[in-house]
């Protein structure tokens, strides 16, 4: 990897997470513990602390269910501990009903 300069600002990008109701809890929780500690490595590195976790869409996938927005929920919730987390809809969350968005 290449090195950051002292005083810098690291940015981490994450897509196309899909929990839907395709995927177990079991691997939605590993999936959420994968990604707090890739962030927890980053976050060692004190001269380039994390800016933002950037996330583009698709936390969700179209077919869905309670638990998979209660995991992406939680996973939400645990990326905010290293830096705040800004998200932008992807299709899969684009094109559900109104009232679901």
């Amino acid at each position: 990897m290449e090195e950051l300069r002292p005083g810098g600002l690291r940015l981490l990008h994450i897509s196309d997470v899909h929990f839907s109701s395709g995927t177990s809890r079991r691997s939605n929780q590993q999936v959420i513990q994968s990604l707090v500690e890739i962030l927890s490595f980053y976050a060692l590195d004190e001269t380039c602390p994390i800016g933002a976790v950037c996330m583009t869409g698709d936390l969700v996938s179209r077919k869905h269910t309670q638990e998979s927005f209660a995991d992406a929920l939680t996973l939400m919730q645990r990326l905010r501990e290293f830096a705040p987390v800004l998200y932008s809809m992807g299709n899969h969350e684009y094109d559900w009903e109104e009232p679901e968005r």
